[in-house]
Parts: C-alpha cells; sequence; structure tokens
C-alpha cells in the first residue's frame, strides 16, 4: 500500500516516467503491444487499466492493478499459484478481467 501511494503521489517516479510506464509499447514494426515499462495495459468499460502480476511455481501469485482514470488500487496476495497461474494467458494480453477477482472489482467499482 506504501508503494502506491508513492507511486500515486509521484514520489516514487516522476509523473513523465510513469506515464511512459503505462504507456503500450510499439514493436519495430509499428504494431501497439498491451504493455509498457513493467506494466500490462488494457482497458475495461472504457477506463485504462494497468496492472502488474506476479507468480512463483508451486508457490505463491500476486496481481497488483490500477483504473488509472478512478484512482482506484486492487492488490491481491496469495499463498498459492491459483491467483495467477490459470488465467496466465488472458492477463498476459492485457486483459484483467481475465481473472475473476480483478473482473469483479471493476464490475463492483466501474
Amino acid at each position: 500500500a506504501k508503494f502506491d501511494v508513492a507511486l500515486d503521489s509521484d514520489k516514487l517516479i516522476s509523473p513523465e516516467s510513469k506515464d511512459e510506464a503505462f504507456t503500450p509499447a510499439k514493436l519495430n514494426r509499428g504494431d501497439s503491444i498491451p504493455y509498457g515499462l513493467g506494466w500490462f495495459i488494457g482497458e475495461y468499460k472504457d477506463h485504462k487499466v494497468v496492472y502488474h502480476t506476479g507468480w512463483q511455481n508451486a508457490s505463491f501469485s500476486a496481481l497488483y492493478l490500477k483504473v488509472i482514470d478512478e484512482n482506484l488500487t486492487l492488490i491481491l496476495l496469495a499463498n498459492s499459484e491459483d491467483l495467477i497461474a490459470p488465467f496466465m494467458q488472458g492477463l498476459g494480453g492485457g486483459q484483467a478481467e481475465a481473472c475473476p477477482f480483478a473482473k469483479e472489482f471493476l464490475d463492483i467499482f466501474l
């Protein structure tokens, strides 16, 4: 939570660096991908959603999700890989709602 407050208040990185991190990267051929500098980037109900995952096989998993324009954050930590492992394909494609916990959060607050 302290990390999130520092990120939101621009104490961790500059606003310019944060904007760059939360902007989809472009490949050499010009196509955009749903990934910035360390963050997956997607959209849900016309809101920009960025997130980062953590996963250790047969150990733990995590999801750190932000809805930028609504100043909302969801931080989930699990003592198993089950939070993220079954949804890695969808999450890697910029689709946060592939995780049922994230979808429920987004549906409640958006």
